[in-house]
């Protein structure tokens, strides 16, 4: 996503949420600087090979997520043909279905040590820095042994990127769509009015979103939408047909294998 595209859409958000730009920029240039002795150029080129004209599932952290990761591991798929990016908490679930992600998008609210587990075996780590999570980034940055990225829905910096979306599910997709992917399935998404236990660290069941969260997710909603038209990308999500994206085919599980 180009910067001067995204900014409008950036300034309508912040604006709506009542968030500080320039929080979100300071906490992109403490990341920018912690990514200095670690990142590596070839981390890029890593990451863009893993999702070029490759089919890709994502994760989201939505009260589906266990039904579609059990019906996963007992089909006849060959689950390492894929690429898997989590979002963020979802990556606890694939980790209990031992299903390694091979890229994980956080902003650090999801289960710290899955993810570290995950970034150990093999995961690319994408940071995201916004204004509210400086304290987590500074906490947890060195914690990471793996290949660890950035990004941020400011403006972007030679290290920290800014490749769109707003939630960690929705950055997913537009990560894909800018590394140029063949085609997107959507496992956990169901912008619904209950969240997911792997939503946050701190549940232990699915629970009924907040005004705040249904905000966030008409957002992303209304994101991957745009993204579906503009980019003429090929969006497949799971289940939840009573949600309607524009431009985002809605199948049964059972269908996936007509799409691949």
């Amino acid at each position: 996503m180009e910067w001067e595209h995204w900014k409008h859409k950036y300034f309508q958000i912040v604006s709506d949420f009542g968030y500080d730009p320039q929080k979100d920029l300071e906490a992109a240039l403490v990341l920018n600087d912690l990514l200095k002795n670690k990142m590596k150029n070839e981390d890029f080129i890593a990451l863009k090979r893993l999702i070029q004209d490759e089919i890709i599932f994502i994760y989201g952290c939505g009260p589906s997520l266990p039904h579609h990761l059990t019906k996963l591991v007992n089909s006849s798929l060959h689950l390492k043909n894929f690429t898997h990016i989590a979002a963020d908490g979802a990556t606890t679930a694939l980790l209990e279905f031992n299903i390694m992600p091979n890229i994980i998008i956080t902003d650090l609210d999801g289960r710290i040590p899955d993810l570290i587990t995950a970034n150990k075996q093999g995961a690319i780590v994408l940071i995201h820095a916004h204004g509210n999570n400086l304290k987590a980034i500074n906490q947890n940055f060195t914690l990471f042994p793996g290949k660890i990225l950035g990004s941020t829905q400011n403006q972007p910096l030679s290290r920290v990127k800014n490749y769109g979306g707003f939630t960690d599910g929705d950055r997913c997709i537009f990560l894909a769509s800018k590394m140029e992917c063949s085609k997107v399935f959507l496992f956990g998404f169901d912008f619904g009015t209950i969240i997911g236990k792997y939503s946050k660290p701190y549940m232990i069941k699915d629970e009924v979103v907040n005004e705040i969260k249904i905000k966030k997710l008409q957002w992303a909603q209304n994101l991957i939408s745009e993204l579906a038209i503009h980019k003429n990308l090929r969006i497949y999500k799971i289940n939840r047909k009573n949600v309607v994206l524009e431009n985002v085919k809605n199948i049964e599980f059972e269908e996936i294998f007509e799409f691949l």
